[in-house]
């Protein structure tokens, strides 16, 4: 659940700067900043789920 927040917190800071860089209207900026999270969220899980799998 860290890594999901972490993820969200990632996702949302690059995602409003460049939002303000891009000068995104307000639906291409909430598209950016979902799909920013989901990446980060994939990326983590993914990087979880090859460090649990070498524990075991």
């Amino acid at each position: 659940m860290k890594a999901l927040s972490l993820s969200a917190i990632i996702g949302v800071v690059l995602g409003s700067s460049v939002i303000y860089w891009l000068e995104l209207d307000e639906v291409g900026a909430i598209g950016l900043v979902l799909l920013l999270c989901l990446s980060f969220t994939i990326a983590i899980g993914n990087f979880i789920s090859r460090s649990n799998a070498k524990g075991t």
